[in-house]
């Protein structure tokens, strides 16, 4: 006969077997999260810049009212101006200021022939200093430039529509900041479009911001309803709750181990509530009827349908009051169906069970 579980008891083990496997999802949840995320936090950051003006020396004309001077910005035909006046700026800085600086640099000048020769000048030659800034000026004579071009033309029998002039720096940084050394090429380049009509400047300035950045390690997050912690403490939590809730559950279990069975006669007036009549007396008067026993209540209850008569039982005392017998049966004309089942009285179990707990002190 199947063990008696009370219904409490049954909700309280499905909530905790509902728990425990939440608990044990949390456990497969969090494994698969990264315990700790890895980001770059810099460390120091840098930026070397580079800027070039210029200032255009005019022929006398009437564009330009007769003006000396031309500044940058300013639309620059290429037959009106004899010079330029060019200026480079250069300054090296960073957060937190560097330890030392030391910059070797060297400048030279590029004149080309879109896609047929060019022809290299040093405008300063290579030097080094242990300051962040630089600061050149250079005058260029376009007359000068335009017979060179006309000279290599000469020489190479080419023909171009466009020239260029190119201010080319070579600039070596080598520098110290917290211990981390920089050491970076930069060639912040201005180039001079010599167009047939108009001068075009490409490059007036230039900026490389750079940083220094550290791997840094941190502690992964979880947040849930404006809580948060981390996935570690998560794990942790996931393990604790499964521990507790299968405490929870084996002392159930045992606890429901030590549950008496109800009365068994109970049990079976509630499963068959409808088709059982208490009789109040024992059947006093005799008759004679063929008596078959059944094996079970079940098969009384088959009985009871097939011959639409309802089961009685009457309860009667033996063994000096020790024992109840419960007999079930059913009248169908000359047969008797009965099933008889003995309990001990509620006086005799809790004799019975005073005996085994004496024992097992």
């Amino acid at each position: 006969m199947p063990r008696y579980v009370p219904s409490k008891v049954k909700l309280v083990l499905a909530v905790l077997i509902i728990l425990l496997a939440f608990s044990a999802y949390l456990i497969y949840f969090f494994h698969d999260k990264p315990l700790t995320r890895s980001r770059y936090v810099a460390n120091c950051e840098y930026r070397q810049q580079a800027n070039y003006n210029y200032v255009a020396f005019l022929k006398p004309s009437v564009i330009y009212e007769n003006r000396n001077t031309l500044l940058a910005g300013e639309t620059a035909y290429r037959s009106l101006i004899k010079s330029l006046n060019i200026s480079l700026t250069y300054n090296f800085t960073s957060n937190p200021p560097p330890n030392h600086v030391e910059i070797t640099y060297g400048i030279s000048a590029v004149l080309e022939a879109e896609g047929q020769w060019s022809k290299q000048f040093v405008l300063t030659s290579e030097k080094t200093q242990n300051t962040p800034d630089i600061k050149e000026t250079y005058q260029l004579n376009l007359t000068e430039i335009e017979e060179l071009i006309k000279t290599i033309e000469k020489e190479t029998d080419t023909r171009a529509s466009t020239y260029y002039y190119k201010i080319v720096p070579k600039i070596h940084l080598n520098s110290s900041i917290n211990e981390v050394s920089i050491i970076e090429e930069y060639t912040p380049t201005l180039q001079i479009k010599l167009a047939p009509t108009i001068l075009e400047f490409t490059g007036l300035s230039h900026t490389k911001p750079e940083s220094i950045e550290n791997q840094e390690t941190y502690e992964a997050t979880w947040s849930f309803a404006g809580l948060t912690t981390t996935v570690r403490n998560m794990g942790y939590f996931s393990y604790a709750l499964v521990l507790l809730f299968s405490s929870c559950l084996t002392f159930t279990v045992w606890r429901m181990q030590k549950i008496p069975p109800p009365p068994f006669m109970e049990t079976i007036k509630q499963e068959h509530r409808e088709k059982i009549i208490e009789a109040k007396e024992p059947l006093t008067q005799k008759i004679e009827k063929a008596t078959i026993t059944v094996e079970s209540v079940e098969d009384l209850v088959k009985v009871s349908e097939e011959t639409f008569k309802p089961i009685i039982h009457e309860t009667t005392t033996i063994k000096k009051g020790k024992v109840k017998r419960h007999t079930l049966y059913v009248l169908d004309t000359d047969i008797k169906y009965e099933f008889v089942v003995e309990e001990l009285t509620e006086s005799s179990q809790k004799a019975t069970q005073t005996k085994i707990q004496t024992r097992g002190q």
